[in-house]
């Protein structure tokens, strides 16, 4: 049954002995047992009748039903005392100590019941975050984001992420700020209405119920004045808040574990403002984590690898990737040219996440956890039925990236070629010693790396005429189809990647024009050539009158007879030294006798040198400087004088003239008109003798 103070009205406890409102005892028994205790240790005399008239004033106390029969009467002489008068006194006196206590007692209450008790769970925001097994609590003041903005408190960081999170949620909402969109204590709000109703104890409403308020959140410097960045809430914090709440554990926690919150305060300062906190030491439950999904940062990834060792095409396939949407990849092609079967092709994953929450600080390779928000098949974010946006949770068990190595199989194999092998390609060469010159080179018609390689001669020269001795350098580089053809090249590559041999110019094999040096043997593969022309020229003078340098009595009716009596180099000045006035280094040719019958049947002999410019020695072949060999429809000029003596001297005119020994006698002499004196002297300089051939193989 319900009790109610007979002084105020006020509803009472069942065990209350002081109205909890208005300080008067509940009723007369509590006093009387105050009384007896008082008894024992007697109020002072001039402090009696103030208790009395105290206890006159605020209660009424029955009377006994009946004395005790041996009760003496009150002695009103005041000489004594019988034992009945001595009980009534007792009475008195436990009245008047009765009064005393409930004095004190009512100033107790006051002091006691103008506190604001504020159960300390109702100031703290706990928050468990993370997966299961590693979740996190986060332990701090609730207090309202309008009181943080803008000042100089160092906040928790999981405080900030509690803020965004209900700026975010209350933004998508339609209710008020005040409204349960952000989930603030009451006591710590900034707003004036919820602030007066939360201090009921406050005097004046708001202004009191802010000192209270504030008193909660009262700050103290910290030693080290740190720079936060670009954090609002922590840039250029000097102050921490000096109420502390603290969890008993922080990390790697799974659901139904117990955690102890401790909120440490200064209770003399609360107690200015009116303030007591109470169930300062409570536990809380882990609830809430979620089952963590482990990334596998590869899985669904496929690595393949498809042509020839040297030239390979790698296909890393990410589209099948269950990740793909949290995870980055990269991979060097780079290396695609060198793989062979058997090598290992790198995969490097990276995720993308912006809130890491590591495992061990001291050892990020353990990795970390993060949330993740949840999106439809149109890219919004899914809500769940209180409308906050769902997440996910992921561990990313590394520090950093992740890599793969995937081995490389399945390749053809290619078939190796020498690009500088005789037959595989050739050198372009123009002119011939002393004026040799390298114009290029190339791969030989019937090569079969032909259409896949290229060559060229490094640090090409147009100007540049070569001797023997000197050196120059092929460069070959292949082309990506070389591969794909199926074959490689032997050999390492420079640094640009270019195969390269150097070579020498060997005098004994390169081409050179005919000289003073050379000899019949230089010249046989031009044998049938000079017969062929000599024919030529026999059946063309028939009828005339040889104008080509000498003029008949009569016209020719007949050759009798036409042969070669020697043969005849002429080097123009300025050969030797590599200074020629023109692009003529040479003449050559053979002299003929031609006997003839002239139609006055007179006998008559005249000499004749057929002959080309610019004739060197390539091969083993003679061979025109302009054409790649000689021919029988070349055409040959042609002198002629029935005077030997007469013709050599005319050659002579054009520069050095040298009648080219067999190949015995050594080099060949320069021939000197004097000793020509007659017809037979020139006939019997011809030899038959042959010499060794030579040609160019670089």
């Amino acid at each position: 049954m319900a009790k109610f103070c007979g002084n105020c009205g006020a509803q009472l406890g069942d065990n209350e002995i002081f109205c909890g409102n208005c300080g008067a005892a509940v009723n007369s028994e509590p006093a009387a047992n105050a009384a007896e205790v008082q008894s024992e240790n007697p109020v002072p005399a001039q402090e009696q009748p103030q208790a009395q008239a105290a206890s006159v004033e605020t209660h009424t106390y029955e009377q006994p039903q009946s004395m005790p029969q041996s009760a003496p009467a009150f002695n009103n002489g005041g000489a004594s005392v019988s034992g009945g008068n001595k009980n009534v006194v007792k009475i008195a006196v436990a009245a008047a100590a009765a009064a005393a206590v409930i004095i004190v007692a009512a100033i107790i209450v006051k002091q006691v019941t103008k506190y604001e008790k504020i159960d300390a769970k109702d100031l703290v925001y706990i928050d468990f975050s993370g997966p299961e097994g590693y979740g996190e609590c986060s332990a701090f003041l609730n207090v309202d984001p309008d009181l943080v903005y803008g000042e100089n408190v160092r906040m928790p960081e999981a405080y900030k992420e509690y803020v965004y999170k209900n700026d975010d949620e209350a933004a998508s909402s339609s209710k008020s700020k005040d409204s349960d969109a952000k989930k603030y204590s009451k006591y710590l709000s900034g707003d004036k209405k919820t602030l007066k109703k939360a201090y009921e104890k406050a005097k004046d409403d708001y202004g009191d119920a802010k000192d209270m308020r504030d008193a909660i959140l009262d700050t103290k410097k910290v030693k080290d004045d740190e720079s936060y960045g670009d954090d609002y809430f922590n840039y250029g914090a000097d102050k921490e808040y000096a109420i502390k709440v603290k969890a008993s554990k922080t990390e790697g926690l799974k659901n139904g574990d117990k955690v102890k919150i401790t909120v440490e305060y200064d209770e003399d300062n609360l107690k200015e403002a009116n303030v007591k906190l109470t169930n300062t030491e409570f536990e809380v439950e882990v609830k809430g984590l979620d089952e963590a999904e482990t990334i596998d940062p590869f899985e669904g990834v496929n690595v393949t690898f498809e042509g020839y060792e040297g030239d390979v095409n790698v296909n890393v396939d990410t589209e099948s990737a269950k990740y793909r949407d949290l995870v980055s990849y990269d991979y060097d092609y780079s290396y695609s040219a060198d793989l062979k079967n058997g090598d290992t092709y790198t995969v490097t994953a990276s995720i993308y996440s912006y809130d890491e929450h590591y495992f061990d600080e001291d050892d990020k390779s353990k990795g970390f956890w993060f949330e993740e928000t949840q999106y439809d098949e149109n890219g919004e974010a899914v809500k769940d039925k209180d409308g906050k946006t769902k997440t996910k949770c992921y561990i990313w068990p590394f520090e950093d990236k992740a890599t793969k190595d995937y081995k490389v199989e399945g390749l053809q194999g290619l078939n190796e070629i020498d690009p500088f092998a005789e037959g595989t390609f050739t050198i372009d060469y123009s002119g011939a010693l002393p004026y040799l010159h390298v114009g290029g080179a190339s791969a030989a018609d019937d090569s079969k790396i032909k259409d896949y390689v290229s060559y060229s001669i490094e640090n090409y020269d147009y100007d540049r005429n070569y001797k023997a001795g000197d050196t120059f350098t092929v460069t070959c580089y292949a082309y990506s189809s070389l591969a794909e053809a199926g074959y490689k090249l032997k050999g390492e590559t420079n640094s640009d990647g270019y195969y390269v041999k150097e070579y020498t110019i060997d005098e004994a094999t390169a081409p050179k024009y005919l000289s003073s040096t050379s000899t019949k043997a230089d010249t046989t593969s031009a044998d049938e050539i000079f017969k062929s022309k000599a024919e030529d020229y026999k059946d063309n003078i028939s009828g005339s009158y040889l104008t080509g340098g000498i003029s008949l009595d009569d016209s020719v009716k007949t050759v009798d007879d036409m042969k070669e009596i020697g043969q005849y180099v002429i080097n123009p000045e300025g050969f030797e030294s590599g200074s020629i006035a023109d692009s003529t280094y040479n003449y050559y040719g053979r002299i003929y006798e031609i006997s003839m019958t002239l139609k006055d049947k007179k006998k008559a002999t005249a000499y004749v040198y057929i002959y080309d410019s610019n004739i060197m020695v390539a091969d083993g072949k003679l061979c025109s400087a302009y054409n790649e060999e000689l021919s029988a429809d070349d055409y040959f000029n042609t002198v002629g004088d029935t005077n030997l003596k007469k013709l050599l001297k005319t050659l002579k005119e054009e520069g050095t003239v040298t009648e080219l020994p067999d190949g015995s006698s050594g080099a060949a002499a320069a021939a000197d008109p004097s000793s020509a004196a007659d017809e037979s002297a020139a006939d019997s300089s011809a030899a038959d003798s042959k010499a060794e051939d030579s040609s160019l193989v670089p």
